[in-house]
């Protein structure tokens, strides 16, 4: 996995959820970890940070044939406390009902495969 910054799990620059992300851990104890070293080397950490924050790059989109979550009310726009998600490319209801019932059916298959394993 490419390390790269994320566009999801971002506070500042995204960089300790890109790390999180490569990593496979908590994107809380990257930051917490970040911090207490900020601490400790005096700031020089800070500057490593934004230095590595403006050299790498963000996360690609979202995969073709991918869906996004987005909750209905800032779907509608009536919760415009959040900055809006990554734009997501168009895809037509019939499309990704089609996606969303090939992954059920991949879901389905592993758990039947799982059930019979027990």
């Amino acid at each position: 996995m490419k390390l790269a910054r994320s566009r999801t799990d971002a506070k500042l620059f995204g960089l300790c959820g890109g790390i999180a992300a490569n990593l496979g851990v908590n994107s809380a104890w990257v930051r917490a970890f970040v911090t207490v070293g900020i601490i400790f080397t005096g700031g020089l950490l800070l500057l490593v940070y934004v230095i590595a924050a403006m050299l790498l790059p963000v996360e690609d989109a979202m995969p073709a044939g991918a869906y996004m979550y987005v909750p209905s009310s800032r779907a509608y726009g009536f919760d415009t406390r959040e900055p809006a998600p990554a734009a997501v490319p168009e895809i037509s209801w019939s499309k990704e009902k089609e996606i969303l019932s090939r992954e059920i059916r991949e879901l389905r298959s592993r758990l039947d495969a799982y059930e019979r394993a027990e």
